[in-house]
């Protein structure tokens, strides 16, 4: 049984190789604190980016593919 249900932002396009975001959202939990910086050198369609900034932590993303920072910026970006 999932511990809390999946955020919405993760669904809104589909992208190729995407993370389930229990795995980094785990990862994120288990080996870094509040405040810290999480970097993912290939951020994909940003779902480590969402879940890092859902546990309270920075996160630096790049990728080399155009789509994947447009689509990864667009889920990270704090709408007020």
């Amino acid at each position: 049984m999932k511990a809390q249900p999946r955020r919405a932002v993760h669904s809104f396009h589909r992208y190729f190789g995407k993370f389930i975001p229990a795995i980094p959202a785990f990862a994120i939990e288990e080996f870094t604190a509040p405040g810290d910086v999480v970097l993912d050198p290939f951020c994909g369609s940003g779902t480590t980016l969402v879940e890092a900034a859902c546990a309270a932590r920075m996160a630096i993303g790049t990728d080399v593919n155009p789509l994947a920072t447009f689509i990864s910026g667009v889920k990270s970006h704090k709408i007020d």
